[in-house]
Formats: structure tokens, C-alpha cells, sequence
């Protein structure tokens, strides 16, 4: 059944347009003639009112064919001043309705007045640029009116929207059920009311079919999602996708610090020799530090061991001397004693002598002679004694002292001989004991040893520090070159940085383009001929002024196409990328060549016009791809000014000119039935040729960058040669020095060794020295025996005299005897304490004797104490004030190291490692500051890069979270849509497929891939915008949109001459299952707008076909029962 609109620029001749009803369901052969002429005026359109419900018609109950009307469908759609149409009025069927009419008539004005009218915007009907230009010419205002379906309470909904030319604050206003509101509000209604026009799989206005089938994966799963998914679907989706632009976000930071980290590392790998040798520098310096701070303080500690040596020896003799002094106390007052005695006897005797002398005065002169003689006797006789008593104390004490040397010498002629015969043995002695001086012995050896590897080390010292110039001039020269690369890089970087920056946004908007990229420079060797990467990589501006114009002209599709020389490399690169490796990828084959191109117009006739030449004039590339862009860009044919043109109507009536830019503005002229149409976009700013390289300069940078690198291998191979040499020499410096050492320790012990031998010969010759001088003391004189023996006969002829003159005393004073006696008795007693006082005496001369030699004892070793309490004293300042301004680093070496070593040990491990550090470069003090700065910055990247991980872990946990609920429904989704699409092409004879595109690395990559087959000679391919032909697209998309028809959400769907450029059988097939999907019960509404029909197509009951008769040959007046009936006729 049909509905007919006729209606011209001035007037309107609509069905229903005065509100009359049109009975559909009259025989198509039998049409009731419904006619109403209805003049509009601009008056009229802004008083019309908003007809808000349409349940009753003339007070009936809704109709079965209104109540059919899915909630949110389209009713009646009325327009003002719109493109072409004064005033129209139109009332779709709930179905499937198909709008014909001639090209230029204003069917897709329809689509564009729905698109608008629900709260779209110009741009995605891609026609005009801004709502202005949808106003028709002459007229300043224009209205859209739309009433939709709304089973709820109120009835239908009218959304109307007005806007005028100019840019006024309310140029541009909603009305919803007759209420003003704002736009951002209308959008919400119609969300809510599933009204989706900017989603293609729903709304596919005529020039956005086309990049239907170059919508990519992504793009269609996402509008797929929209139109037939679980309204949740779309929400996960784009949590996901935000997800992981976190993650990737994450990762980057962690990617970026893991290069900054490996940079950072192998920057610091490179010094790390340098900085050995620094810190191996710095140990010996800081042991030298330590040796000279160790020095003064094992040197203060001998000499504090000495001291104190010094003071037990001060104590000791202290102690003896006191000992002795308390010894000698007893002896004096023994001495005291028997003097006090001896003189009381002796006065005593003096008494009794005189008493005596009384007695026998009158024989005194007889007996004064003999008594004379006798106390003569009697003094000689005390004298001797003493005399005898004091020879054999000596006689004793030198026998005692005698043995004491004997023993002390036997000990160390027993030292002796056992070190003589360790020395005899070793060479230092001979058999007599004789010193066998330098020029013999092991200790010769031993020096002339030493003396050797101190010549070998002074060789190796002079080799080391050659090798160390060479080196130092090698990393100068490394240092230049460095430089030099380092310079080239960062200008070739810069160059280089354009390309990067592309393939970066070629990463970012088609990543399998990206990937393609990738595989194309790891395998350009399979090819017969260079295969260009995606066009925007080859080519640049040669002035920036045109970038947006050639960015703007080159779509984005022709961008990222691959371009090949051969055939055969043309079919290679298909079956790798596009078979193989599933990449919707496009590759063009340059068949032409560059100078084949021609413009319709001059060059010179184009700039008298006002242009400033082609765009091909401001494109620089290689030849080929030139070549692809005049065939498929036609930028040999577009003409540019960067001037405001002021004759632009002679340009746009001038039938060369399909197209050209002026400033920032891109026109498009379209012609049709001797009229044309002009259509306008501002130009964006362009992301791919903002910027271009110069070739010729990067290809001399990397000339000089490559030469460079060759110098910089040979320097590293020449370094590796010096590095060999000075590792070999210091290991050679390493084993003499060990070998020295232990020839030095060797020669150190057997010097040791000689001199304690040489000691203890000394101490033995004073030893026995001592002892001769003891032996032969008394050898002049008589021996004491002698002595002893002459002075007991003396004795004994004193007595015998005094026996005699006693006896004689006896006779003469017998009166006196017993005067005598007691006098004799005192006499001898006195005579007994003499010889005992003589004996203390002697006594008491010996400890003094003594006493003065231990008194010189005590005083040497006070002597000795103070003096090296002194040096002590004086040592330890010094070593204290070689512990100040050291660091706390080397104070604790200071305690750890050399624990155990000699001052001589100390002394000359020092002089070795003041030797070593001469031997050992100086590294400069700003690079080892820097690799530390590089190891502090390294330490905080990795506790960085930790605790970002753990974040990456947790946010991971949620994306799988929210995975597990979008994938299930999103797979189940796109089976039920494979079922339906691959049934429908079953129906046309061919074989199609829907297929979910999986990446596991990004969410934003998932995509839905539509695969079809036309031949039975072929496999399934994916449907793309080169492979398949325009017809074959054409079927693919319909067909892809019609298997959503059952699972859509949307309440309509409106698709613009989908059917050009199919052949007749697709055409009629696809008609047929168009029909059959659209008009089920509960399916949506279905708009298909075409220019033309096969005859004797199948149609469907509830079809509804709208006729558009509109343009300026259209005949005022048309009787459409005559003319149905004439057309029947016609057919037979």
C-alpha cells in the first residue's frame, strides 16, 4: 500500500495536510484521490500549535495501524523553510516506510530534518556545516517539528525546534510538548526514549554510507553496543575502556620510569670503570689516611709500651732500694748496740784498771811495760779478728755471685748456639760464627730479590702511567665524539621526532595500522620494491600555511593506506596483513605515474583566477604516493588560496571546479539537473603534517651520525686493547708486590733473627767480662786462704804472747788477779763485741755499697720513666691531632683495619700505597658526583616503579571485575547477531559471518569484524572499504543493520539510498529481506530513502511508500488516480 506527497518549493500538496485521514488499506489499482492544496506563509508557521495528541482522530479510539507504532517512532514530521520545502508535512507507517523520489527532490532533507530535529548536530549528517545553512535560501527562519510515540500517560510527545540566521543569543530554541527548553535537557528525553540519530547502526544518513563499511572494529562495536545491547553494555564497555587508558596510564608511568631506570643504569654502566678506579683510589688514599693516622699511634703505643716497661722497672728498683734500706735498719742498730756495749765494758774495764793500777802501783814500773804490751796484744788481737770475720763475708758474697754469672752464661750460650746454628744454616753465619756480610747468605739473596722487583715495579709504575696517558687521551677523544653523536642525534632526533610523532597518532587511532607499520619495517626485505609505510608518514607540507588544506582534502582512511609498486608485492602485503595476520588494513598499488596527472585548468589560469595553485604543488613525498593521492584525493584538481577570494561565483559556475579552499574554508560544489549546490567547512587544524622533516638534511645527519658511530667502535675496540694492557700490568703489579712483601717479611724475620744473636753475643761478652773481672780481682794480691791462714797465726802468736805476759802477771800481781780476771773477762768481752761490730761494720759497708748501686739503678730508671713519659706525652698529641678532620668513614677503618701490624709493617705498607696512588689515575670528582646522583635517582625509580605495581595489581583486579560481567553478555550479543546476518546472506545465495574481535592488551581495540563471502570461489573476507565493491558494501551493511532489526533498542532507524550501486539480483534480494525483517510484529520503525525501485518488487501490507515531487519542473496540480491508472494501464 502506498501514501503519496507531492509538494514544490512555494506550496505543499501533502495527504492529511488540512488533517484529512488516508485510508491506507484501498486497492493500489482503485486509489481513493486525497488532494489539499495548502498555501503556507512565514506567518503561519510561527502560530502553528503543537499537536500533542493523536490516540483519537475526529474523537474515534487509535486505529490498529497507530497502535502498531512503537513507543518513541516517528508520527508526523513537519518542516518550515526548510532546505528545499516551504512547508511540508509527512506521516510515516509504523513499519517499514521507503521515501522515492528523483535525485535533488529532498528525500534527504527528511533524514537530515529527523537527525536535527531530535537533537543532532550538522556535522554528523556530514552535508552542512552549521544550522544555518539547513535554512532555505531567502528566508531568515526556519522551524522542524516531530511527533513521536508515547504510550504513556499525555499521549504522543512534539518536540519542535526553531532557529534563524544570525548569531543571537536565542537564535537556536527547543520546545518540548509546547514547553521552551534546553538542549541538553531535549538530549536526556531522547535518551530516555532510546532515540539514538548519532549512532550509524540506527541513523545512516546518505553521506555517512559510505563510511559504514570503513568504519573500523571498534567504531561498530560501539555503535553496535548502542543500538542492540543491554543498555549496561555500553556503560562497561566504556568503564573498561577507561580502565585500562588508567592502566596504560600506569604502565607508561611504570614504562617510562623503567626507561629512565635502564637509561639511568646504562649511563651509569658506562662509568662504572671510572668510578672503580675512583673508589679503588679513594680506598688506597683512605688507607693511607689510615696508615697515617695508625703510624703515630703504634708508634706512641711502643713507646707507652716502654714507658710502662720503664715504670715497673722504676718501681722495682724503688722497691728493692727500699728493701735494702729496710735490710740495712737491723745491722745499724745491731752496730748501735754493741757499741753502747762495748763502751760500758770498756769503762768498766778502765775502772778495774785503775783500781788495779792502785793495787799494784808499787810494781808498776815492773809491770807497766807488760801491761802495755799486753793491751798492745789485746788491740792487735782485735783488729785481726775483724779482719778475718769481714775477708770471709767478702769471700762468700763473691762465691755467690760468681755462680749467679756462671748460670746467666751458660743460658746464653745455649741461646746463642741454637740461633748460630739457624744463621750458620741460612747463610747469614759461617761455621766460626762470622758474619758472612751483603754479599753472601740467604739475607743477599733476599736483598738482591727485592732490589729486582723494586726495578720490575718502576718499569711496570713507567708502563702504567703511558698506558694511563693513552687512555686519558682515548676518553678525550671518546669525550669529543661523544659529543659530536650526541649533537647529531638530538638534531636528527628532532627530525626524526615529526615522523615518531605521526607513527605515534597512528598508534593511538588505528593501532592495527600501527602494528602493520611495525611488521612492514622488519620485513621490507621480502618485497620486490620499496613498500611505502601509511601515506602520512612519507609525506610533508612544503609550507606549513597548507597543512590543514591537505590534511583536510586527504581522508583519513587514504592516510593510513600502505602503497606498493608491484603487483606481487600488492598481493604479498595483502595475504600477510590483511589474510594472515586479520589487519583491516588498506593497500593501494600505484599504477600511474606522478607526470600522468593533468589538471582540467591551468596553473596560470587557476592564479588569474585568484588561487595560489594545487594542493599537489604543496605536497612533498615520494613520486608513487603522489600519484595515489591525485587518483584517489584528486589534489592535482583542487586549487588553493590562502587569500579571501572574491569571485566565488564565477569559480562555482565554472563546471572544471568540483572543489577548492580559500583561507580556512573548504567548498564542495555539487551539480545536479543544471543546478548546483555549494556546501562549506571550516578547516580543522591538522594533527598528521603540523610539521615536516627536511629530508635532505636528515639523510647528511645520518651520514655524519654513521661515521661517527664507526669512529666511536674503533675508539671502543682501541680502549678494550689499552683496558687488556693496564688490567694485565696491574695484575703484574699486584703479584710483585705480593712477591716483594713476603721477600721483605722474609728478610725482616732473618734480621730480626741476626740481630737478637748479635744482642745476646753483647750481653754474654759483658756477662763473662763481669765474671773475669770478679775471678781475677785478687789474683796480684795473696789468696784469701792466704790471708785467712796468715792472719789465724797472727792471732795465735798475739795470744800466745798474751798467754805469756798473762802468766807473768800471774807471779807479780796475784793480789790483783781477781781484779785482772774480771778486767780480763771485760777485756775480752769488749775484744768479742769489737770483732762482732767489725763483722756489722763490714756488713754495714757492703749494703751501703749495695745501696749506692741500687740507688743508681733507681735513679737510670727515673731517668729512663721521665724521658719517655715525655716522648709518650708528646707522641700522643701528635697522634691525636692526626685523628682530627677525618671522616666518620675513615675513623672506623681506622678501628677495623691493620689491628695487628708492627710499626714496621705499618711503615711499609705505607710507603706501597703511596706508591699505588701514584700509579692510579685521578678521576674527575663531577662524574663520580654524578653517577651517585644517578644511583641515588636510580634507588627512588625502583621504590617508585614498587609501589606503582601495587596499584596496577589492585586496579587489574577491578577491570577483571567488571570483564567478567560486559563479556559474557557482549559475546552472547554478537552470536545472536552472527546467526541473524549469516541467515540473511544465506537467503541471497551468499555466506556472511559476524565475528567478535578480541585484544587482550586494550578494550578499546575490541571490535566486531564482519566477514562476507559473494563467490563460492573465494573464502570469507573481512568487509572493507577497498576488497569488496560498492554494491557489495552496500548489501554487507544493509544486511548487518537488518540482523539488528530484531535485537534493536532504538524506536526507529533510518537508512539513506543504501541501495545505490548494487546490481539488480542484490538489490531485489536484499529488498525482499528488508521487507520480510522490517515488517514483523514488534520490529521498529524502519525509513529507507531511495532515488529509484526495481519494478515488480515484493511488498509487504504494512509497508507505507512516500512519493517526493518537489523542484521547480514540478506540475502545479497532480491527479494521482489518473496517473496510477495510466501507469497500470501502461503495464499491461
Amino acid at each position: 500500500m502506498s501514501h503519496r506527497l507531492r509538494a514544490r518549493r512555494s506550496t505543499v500538496d501533502a495527504g492529511e495536510a488540512n488533517g484529512a485521514a488516508y485510508d491506507e488499506d484501498a486497492p493500489v489499482d482503485d486509489p481513493e484521490e486525497v488532494h489539499a492544496d495548502h498555501e503556507v506563509h512565514d506567518d503561519e508557521a510561527e502560530n502553528d500549535q503543537p499537536r500533542t495528541k493523536r490516540q483519537r482522530v475526529n474523537g474515534k479510539q487509535e486505529t490498529e495501524d497507530e497502535a502498531r507504532f512503537p513507543a518513541g517512532s516517528i508520527v508526523r514530521i513537519r518542516l518550515r523553510n526548510f532546505i528545499t520545502y516551504d512547508s511540508v508535512e509527512f506521516r510515516p507507517g509504523p513499519n517499514l516506510n521507503m521515501i522515492i523520489g528523483p535525485n535533488g527532490t529532498g528525500k534527504s532533507s527528511l533524514v537530515c530534518a529527523i537527525a536535527l530535529g531530535l537533537g543532532g548536530q550538522p556535522d554528523a549528517l556530514g552535508r552542512q556545516k552549521t544550522l544555518q545553512d539547513f535554512i532555505k535560501d531567502g528566508k531568515e527562519k526556519a522551524s522542524i517539528e516531530i511527533e513521536l510515540k508515547y504510550k504513556g500517560r499525555g499521549g504522543n510527545v512534539t518536540v519542535k525546534r526553531r532557529f534563524k540566521r544570525g548569531a543571537e543569543r536565542n537564535a537556536n530554541t527547543w520546545h518540548y510538548n509546547g514547553d521552551v527548553v534546553s538542549e541538553k535537557v531535549l538530549r536526556e528525553k531522547m535518551a530516555a526514549m532510546k532515540v539514538q540519530v548519532d549512532n550509524l547502526c540506527s541513523f545512516l544518513p546518505q553521506e555517512k554510507v559510505s563510511e559504514f563499511a570503513q568504519m573500523n572494529p571498534r567504531e561498530l562495536l560501539i555503535e553496535t553496543e548502542r543500538a542492540a545491547g543491554n543498555e549496561k553494555l555500553t556503560a562497561w564497555h566504556e568503564q573498561l575502556i577507561k580502565f585500562r587508558e588508567d592502566e596504560k596510564k600506569l604502565e607508561g608511568s611504570t614504562t617510562d620510569d623503567k626507561k629512565q631506570l635502564e637509561n639511568l643504569e646504562s649511563r651509569n654502566a658506562v662509568l662504572e670503570r671510572d668510578v672503580a678506579r675512583y673508589h679503588e683510589r679513594e680506598s688506597v688514599v683512605r688507607k693511607i689516611d689510615v696508615l697515617k693516622m695508625k703510624i703515630p699511634w703504634v708508634r706512641y703505643e711502643g713507646t707507652r709500651a716502654r714507658w710502662m716497661v720503664a715504670r715497673t722497672q722504676k718501681l722495682a728498683a724503688r722497691a728493692a732500694y727500699q728493701a735494702l734500706e729496710q735490710d740495712t735498719a737491723p745491722l745499724r742498730e745491731e752496730h748501735q748496740r754493741i757499741e753502747k756495749e762495748a763502751q760500758g765494758l770498756k769503762a768498766e774495764v778502765q775502772a778495774l784498771t785503775h783500781k788495779h793500777n792502785e793495787k799494784v802501783s808499787s810494781r808498776r814500773s815492773g809491770l807497766q811495760a807488760r801491761s802495755e804490751a799486753l793491751e798492745a796484744a789485746e788491740g792487735q788481737n782485735d783488729d785481726l779478728a775483724r779482719k778475718l770475720a769481714g775477708i770471709q763475708k767478702r769471700e762468700k758474697d763473691k762465691a755467690k755471685r760468681i755462680e749467679g754469672f756462671k748460670a746467666d752464661i751458660a743460658k746464653m750460650e745455649m741461646q746463642i748456639d741454637r740461633l748460630k746454628a739457624q744463621l750458620v744454616e741460612k747463610g747469614i753465619l759461617d761455621g766460626e760464627g762470622t758474619s758472612q756480610g751483603a754479599a753472601g747468605g740467604e739475607l743477599a739473596e733476599l736483598q738482591r730479590q727485592i732490589e729486582a722487583k723494586n726495578v720490575e715495579l718502576r718499569a711496570i709504575g713507567e708502563a702504567f702511567t703511558t698506558l694511563h696517558n693513552q687512555e686519558s687521551e682515548i676518553n678525550e677523544e671518546g669525550r669529543q665524539l661523544r659529543t659530536q653523536k650526541e649533537r647529531l642525534y638530538n638534531e636528527l632526533q628532532g627530525l626524526d621526532n615529526v615522523r615518531n610523532q605521526r607513527l605515534q597518532l597512528i598508534r593511538q587511532d588505528n593501532p592495527q595500522t600501527y602494528e602493520a607499520t611495525m611488521w612492514l619495517r622488519e620485513n621490507q626485505h621480502r618485497f620486490e620494491k620499496k613498500v611505502f609505510e601509511p601515506i602520512c608518514l612519507e609525506v610533508n607540507a612544503k609550507n606549513a600555511a597548507y597543512a590543514d588544506a591537505l590534511e583536510a582534502n586527504i581522508p583519513w582512511r587514504l592516510m593510513m593506506n600502505f602503497v606498493t609498486q608491484t603487483e606481487a608485492d600488492y598481493k604479498l602485503l595483502l595475504n600477510e596483513l590483511i589474510d594472515r595476520r586479520k589487519l583491516r588494513v588498506s593497500v593501494f598499488m600505484c599504477a600511474r605515474k606522478l607526470d600522468s596527472w593533468h589538471a582540467d585548468i591551468s596553473v596560470h589560469e587557476i592564479q588569474r583566477m585568484g588561487f595560489d595553485g594545487y594542493l599537489l604543488d604543496y605536497i612533498d613525498g615520494p613520486p608513487e604516493i603522489l600519484s595515489v593521492l591525485c587518483q584517489e584525493a584528486r589534489l592535482h584538481k583542487i586549487p588553493i588560496s590562502n587569500r579571501e577570494l572574491t569571485n566565488t561565483a564565477e569559480i562555482e559556475r565554472d563546471p572544471r571546479i568540483q572543489a577548492y579552499i580559500s583561507v580556512k574554508m573548504s567548498y564542495k560544489i555539487r551539480r545536479a539537473y543544471g543546478n548546483h549546490a555549494v556546501t562549506a567547512s571550516q578547516l580543522r587544524d591538522a594533527r598528521y603534517m603540523r610539521s615536516s622533516v627536511d629530508t635532505g638534511r636528515k639523510a647528511q645527519l645520518e651520514e655524519e651520525l654513521e661515521r661517527v658511530t664507526a669512529d666511536q667502535e674503533t675508539l671502543v675496540q682501541r680502549a678494550k686493547i689499552f683496558t687488556k694492557e693496564m688490567d694485565k700490568k696491574r695484575k703484574q703489579d699486584e703479584d710483585l708486590r705480593e712477591e716483594k712483601k713476603a721477600l721483605t717479611a722474609r728478610r725482616t724475620a732473618i734480621q730480626q733473627q741476626k740481630g737478637q744473636y748479635d744482642r745476646m753475643l753483647n750481653d754474654l761478652g759483658i756477662k763473662q767480662l763481669k765474671l773475669r773481672n770478679f775471678t781475677e780481682e785478687d789474683a796480684n794480691g795473696p789468696s784469701i786462704q792466704e790471708q785467712e791462714l796468715e792472719i789465724k797465726e797472727q792471732i795465735k802468736e798475739v795470744n800466745i804472747k798474751r798467754a805469756k805476759l798473762a802468766l807473768a802477771f800471774q807471779k807479780d800481781i796475784k793480789e790483783a788477779m781477781a781484779i785482772f780476771y774480771r778486767r780480763t773477762i771485760a777485756s775480752l768481752r769488749v775484744i768479742q763485741l769489737s770483732a762482732e761490730n767489725a763483722d756489722v761494720e763490714q756488713r754495714m759497708a757492703d749494703a751501703e755499697a749495695q745501696l749506692v748501686r741500687v740507688r743508681a739503678d733507681l735513679e737510670a730508671a727515673v731517668a729512663e720513666f721521665e724521658a719517655l713519659k715525655a716522648q709518650a706525652t708528646r707522641e700522643l698529641e701528635e697522634a691525636k691531632a692526626g685523628l682530627e678532620g677525618h671522616s666518620d668513614v675513615v675513623r672506623a677503618d681506622y678501628l677495623q683495619m691493620y689491628p695487628d701490624e708492627t710499626l714496621e709493617q705499618l711503615e711499609t705498607i705505607l710507603a706501597e700505597q703511596e706508591a699505588r696512588a701514584e700509579m692510579i689515575n685521578q678521576t674527575d670528582a663531577g662524574v663520580i658526583a654524578d653517577y651517585e646522583r644517578r644511583k641515588e635517582e636510580i634507588a627512588r625509580i625502583r621504590g617508585r616503579m614498587e609501589n606503582a605495581q601495587g596499584r596496577l595489581d589492585e586496579h587489574r583486579a577491578k577491570m577483571l571485575q567488571v570483564r567478567n560481567k560486559w563479556e559474557p553478555e557482549l559475546t552472547a550479543l554478537v552470536a545472536r547477531i552472527s546467526t541473524s546476518f549469516a541467515a540473511a546472506f544465506d537467503k541471497i545465495g551468499c555466506a556472511g559471518e559476524v565475528r567478535l574481535a578480541v585484544d587482550e592488551e586494550d578494550y578499546d581495540k575490541w571490535g566486531i569484524d564482519i566477514l562476507v563471502k559473494f563467490r563460492d570461489t573465494e573464502k570469507l573476507h573481512h568487509l572493507t572499504g577497498q576488497r569488496q565493491s560498492g554494491g557489495e558494501r552496500s548489501v554487507s551493511t544493509i544486511l548487518y543493520l537488518m540482523a539488528l532489526q530484531a535485537l534493536s533498542h532504538t524506536p526507529f532507524r533510518v537508512v539513506d539510498e543504501i541501495n545505490q550501486g548494487m546490481d539488480p539480483r542484490n538489490e531485489r534480494m536484499v529488498h525482499g529481506e528488508m521487507v520480510r525483517a522490517a515488517c514483523q510484529t514488534g520490529t521498529s520503525q524502519y525509513f529507507l530513502i531511495t532515488p529509484k525501485l526495481l519494478p515488480d518488487l515484493d511488498y509487504h501490507e504494512r509497508m507505507r511508500v512516500l512519493c517526493v515531487f518537489n523542484g521547480p519542473y514540478t506540475l502545479e496540480t497532480v491527479n494521482p488516480k489518473q496517473y496510477l491508472a495510466r501507469r497500470l494501464a501502461a503495464r499491461g
